[in-house]
């Protein structure tokens, strides 16, 4: 046996999808601040856009649940025809089936689930927003942050273990291991390359880590209403889209009108043409994210909460060295920290089980082990069948050929008479 084997699905081609759409979204949106003005009034106004753009691509939703519920009702109608040629016995079958699933997902906590998602969902959305609000001062630089993607993880691990009682395994654990060594040496780069006005802004990192702490909460949550409650993923999304905009629009009347938003920043696009492309900027912008929330919905609905963090953390690697090579950092500190990197992108595949390690027993309470274990057990379940089979078929020609015999003598008996 290899010291480690891949484990590979069809759903994987949801991950190249999803970054693919995540890259473009990054550089629509660096497209989108390509003429931003160093300035937190100018930033507020952006970011204001930005939130109202991913709360449109939730709301663009809406055309899919529309197309499922006229599919639904065309195949309700199908399914009545057929029911008035079948027998009554089918139809109360069916009743009862309908009945059976109603039950199991329509559950009283489910709005309030919806509504704490949405809430969590736009916090996040909004932190760069929240922060230029209450500290009116600008973010730090993406890249310097990537390191708190560890926070990310650990969040995961443990509300999922909370909340959804995943087991920790050893695999798990080196898992764990990996990454905090990750977040150690990367943590210590980052502090090395960051200037002292980023320093000075050091609540931005708490910002920072609420977010990384929110999101996994986030998606638990819609592991939840995705599994238990029966919600498809752009049903979740167009809810979702609704408590947002009613939460958009409470603060948009709350910063507004008091002036705190500034939107002069726009008043340079004077010509028709520049209208156009910041219009066809901003609906690209949101439709790619439509669909970048939706395949991250797949993943956690196919997959787990945990596999999030894969994705996140592999595009973290472009990030980080367009940050680096934006800011002319050192070389050296660039290539540590993407060693670091990479080490915590294999931490997360191994947790996963996307990379199955097998010695020390780091295979033995993986699904793939699992399903090698099954396969073998209904081998030999087999096999064991089939011999008594053969067994019983044994006795049986036994059993005829006593028969046989004991005829034989009977009519040599009676021809002796």
């Amino acid at each position: 046996m290899s010291l480690f084997s891949f484990s590979c699905f069809k759903s994987y081609y949801y991950f190249l999808i999803f970054w693919l759409l995540d890259l473009s979204i990054t550089l629509i949106r660096d497209w989108f601040l390509e003429n931003e003005i160093e300035d937190p009034n100018y930033m507020k106004g952006t970011e204001f856009i930005y939130i109202s753009c991913l709360n449109l691509d939730d709301l663009l939703a809406g055309f899919f649940v529309l197309y499922t519920f006229i599919r639904m009702r065309t195949t309700k109608s199908d399914d009545t025809l057929i029911e008035k040629r079948e027998s009554k016995k089918s139809k109360k079958k069916l009743v009862s089936y309908e009945l059976i699933y109603n039950e199991t997902s329509t559950k009283n906590n489910k709005f309030i689930y919806l509504f704490l998602i949405s809430l969590l969902e736009f916090v996040a959305r909004s932190t760069d927003l929240l922060y230029l609000l209450i500290m009116n001062k600008l973010p730090i630089r993406i890249g310097q942050v990537n390191w708190l993607i560890s926070v990310d993880i650990f969040s995961r691990i443990i509300i999922s273990r909370l909340i959804l009682k995943t087991k920790i395994y050893r695999h798990h654990i080196l898992s764990i291991i990996l990454t905090i060594i990750g977040l150690c040496t990367m943590s210590t780069c980052a502090f090395k390359v960051i200037v002292k006005d980023e320093l000075d802004n050091w609540p931005y990192f708490l910002f920072i880590i609420g977010k990384y702490i929110i999101l996994p909460l986030e998606d638990v949550i819609n592991k939840l209403l995705l599994t238990n409650e029966f919600l498809l993923p752009h049903y979740l999304m167009f809810y979702r889209g609704i408590f947002n905009f009613f939460i958009l629009g409470i603060l948009s009347a709350s910063v507004l009108f008091n002036g705190v938003v500034d939107f002069s920043y726009f008043d340079q696009f004077t010509t028709e043409q520049e209208i156009k492309m910041q219009i066809l900027q901003k609906v690209l912008f949101a439709i790619l994210s439509f669909f970048r929330s939706f395949l991250l919905l797949k993943v956690i609905d196919i997959f787990s909460p945990q596999h999030v963090s894969f994705l996140n953390t592999s595009f973290s690697l472009y990030q980080l060295f367009k940050c680096r090579k934006k800011s002319n950092d050192d070389k050296y500190i660039t290539t540590i920290d993407a060693i670091f990197l990479l080490i915590i992108i294999l931490g997360t595949l191994i947790f996963n089980e996307i990379i199955i390690l097998n010695f020390f027993g780091l295979n033995k309470n993986t699904k793939k082990n699992y399903i090698i274990k099954e396969q073998l057990e209904s081998k030999e379940l087999n096999k064991t069948i089939s011999e008594e089979e053969s067994n019983d078929l044994s006795i049986n020609d036994n059993k005829e050929k006593l028969s046989v015999t004991g005829d034989e003598n009977s009519d040599i008996n009676e021809s002796d008479f």
